[in-house]
């Protein structure tokens, strides 16, 4: 299967756009080149330098508020693909840059839920507009239909990737780049 595949024609062309596409999230600094005003956190202090994993870190607690979850380390580890060991790492280094914090569950004293400080909200909402300002620019000549094709096909294929994890029972932890 896999001889067949690198001498199928789009193979070369998905290879080399899955490796751009690392580039295009691979860039932190780039949440302090959100236009003003593109974003609810347009104000405030300039951020600082953030690692990429806090970044990750941050998002996976945003997403977990906005569908009205508690988030724990064994929640970031599920949304970033990690072992828990790994998640617990990358979650002590986005409390140390002071964007997140631990609290007691509301829901169940033996539990500790992650919240984002005021900076980790911030920066989150730098970060999701920094993307939604990025995708807005570079699909701008797309059509509706075309922008709606690519999404279907990337969360096809987000989905096919993710259950290979799950079915191989692994967390690339060393592949991720983020430990």
């Amino acid at each position: 299967m896999k001889d067949r595949l690198v001498r199928d024609p789009a193979f070369g062309t998905l290879d080399a756009a899955l490796l751009a596409l690392r580039r295009f999230w691979s860039a932190p600094d780039a949440v302090a080149d959100v236009p003003p005003g593109a974003g609810s956190a347009g104000a405030g202090p300039p951020p600082r330098h953030v690692e990429s994993s806090t970044l990750l870190v941050a998002e996976a607690l945003r997403s977990a508020r906005a569908a009205g979850r508690e988030a724990t380390v064994a929640d970031v580890a599920e949304a970033l693909d990690v072992a828990p060991s790994t998640a617990s790492r990358l979650v002590d280094r986005a409390i140390g840059a002071g964007v997140v914090v631990k609290a007691p569950s509301a829901r169940n004293r033996r539990r500790v839920r992650l919240d984002l400080t005021d900076d980790g909200a911030a920066l989150a909402g730098r970060a999701l507009a920094f993307r939604a300002h990025r995708l807005g620019a570079l699909l701008e000549g797309w059509s509706p239909a075309d922008r709606e094709h690519l999404a279907r096909l990337l969360a096809r294929f987000a989905a096919e990737v993710r259950a290979e994890r799950l079915t191989a029972g692994t967390a690339h932890d060393d592949a991720s780049g983020l430990v």
